[in-house]
């Protein structure tokens, strides 16, 4: 999925005021320090912006790529699958279960359930160690560049996402 604040706050303020907002408002939440209404109550308020059209707003920007599905499905005959994301709570826990994505993953590792979000290196670490083993390559796919840089350091191979090809090229079926 897309991601879903950044782009909320992009269409509505400048570069630099919207990732301002964005982090101010969804910092505590993704580390479970407030839920997903709390945040949005907060946001109507502060904003002065309906609960309920932001929330529509923001649901309207999930757009699952359900092609990249179909390539994790086959991947998972070779490959552990971990989703590690940064999401408050209840928000992509909803998500999972409305379009039936849990069955993808082996495990699931949330910013707001760890208490702990990307790009802290604990929140990769919590997911490697949650092996009793050491896998020969792991990779991390993500959108956001900031969120990919040191993982050299703890063995993380990093790909930038900026399509469906990107993952196609580095990790082969």
């Amino acid at each position: 999925c897309s991601e879903i604040a950044p782009v909320w706050f992009g269409q509505r303020y400048e570069n630099e005021k919207a990732r301002e907002l964005k982090s101010r408002y969804f910092s505590d939440a993704d580390l479970g320090n407030i839920t997903m209404s709390e945040l949005l109550d907060k946001m109507s308020v502060e904003l002065n912006y309906d609960v309920n059209i932001l929330k529509s707003e923001m649901d309207a920007l999930i757009h699952i790529n359900f092609e990249m599905f179909s390539y994790i499905e086959k991947l998972k005959d070779k490959y552990e699958i971990i989703l590690l994301s940064n999401a408050p709570l209840e928000f992509l826990d909803d998500i999972l279960d409305k379009y039936d994505l849990r069955k993808y993953f082996d495990k699931i590792f949330i910013s707001c359930h760890m208490r702990v979000a990307k790009p802290n290196i604990q929140a990769y670490l919590n997911c490697i160690e949650s092996y009793s083993c050491r896998f020969e390559k792991t990779y991390m796919i993500d959108d956001n560049p900031k969120n990919l840089e040191h993982l050299h350091s703890i063995g993380i191979e990093p790909i930038l996402f900026g399509s469906n090809q990107d993952v196609y090229d580095k990790i082969p079926l």
